[in-house]
């Protein structure tokens, strides 16, 4: 059933008046809290956005210092580099001399080298030789030159084998005859490993010189 208020406006209770006169005031606040809502979530994004962009910018500066310091350790290694390959050739700068000098002393008159060949491993030199001589005795004094000429010595607190070691004789072969066929031409191979004192690098870190440690 539907009923009409046929009471006029001014005969309608008080209540019912006021009621009605604060609806646009309600209309009002609730725009009032709509627009509030909407600046303090533009008010927020625009934060967070101010956020973004200076995370980004820390993220550009940031990356820049990594690219130095890659260019650093590039320039590092690099340097690495040709400090080892420095080092090297001081450590080795004597060893040949040192080690042609200590064959020459040992090798007997009666004796000839016909091939020698040497590899640099480490801190020493793997020799394989090829020579002659007119008798066993010859030979064997020789070889025997080349185990006496083994020591052992403390560098940096280690003990270090030197001169010649690891002594490997091969065959000995009769390849002709010499002085009319009276002597006996001898031939054989021997290999060996020589080591000696080396130079080394001391860099001084206060100064940044370099000088050579014997």
């Amino acid at each position: 059933m539907i009923r009409i208020n046929l009471v006029p406006v001014a005969q309608r209770p008080k209540e019912t008046l006021e009621l009605l006169s604060l609806v646009p005031y309600l209309g009002i606040l609730v725009a009032l809290i709509g627009l509030f809502m909407y600046l303090n979530k533009v008010i927020y994004l625009t934060r967070k956005n101010a956020e973004l962009v200076s995370i980004t910018r820390q993220i550009k500066d940031l990356q820049s210092v990594v690219n130095e310091v890659e260019g650093l350790k590039e320039k590092k290694a690099s340097l690495q580099k040709k400090f080892d390959v420095i080092n090297s050739l001081m450590e080795n700068r004597l060893l040949y001399p040192k080690f042609m000098q200590s064959l020459v002393e040992l090798t007997p008159g009666n004796m000839w080298i016909s091939d020698i060949t040497t590899k640099t491993v480490g801190d020493k030199l793997e020799v394989k030789m090829s020579a002659s001589a007119f008798d066993t005795y010859t030979i064997a004094n020789f070889v025997s030159a080349l185990e006496g000429s083994q020591k052992r010595e403390k560098i940096k607190n280690a003990d270090v084998d030197l001169g010649f070691m690891d002594i490997n004789l091969g065959n000995i072969n009769q390849s002709g005859t010499a002085a009319g066929g009276k002597l006996k031409i001898l031939t054989f191979a021997i290999s060996y490993n020589f080591r000696t004192k080396k130079d080394t690098l001391d860099i001084e870190e206060s100064t940044g010189t370099i000088k050579v440690v014997k």
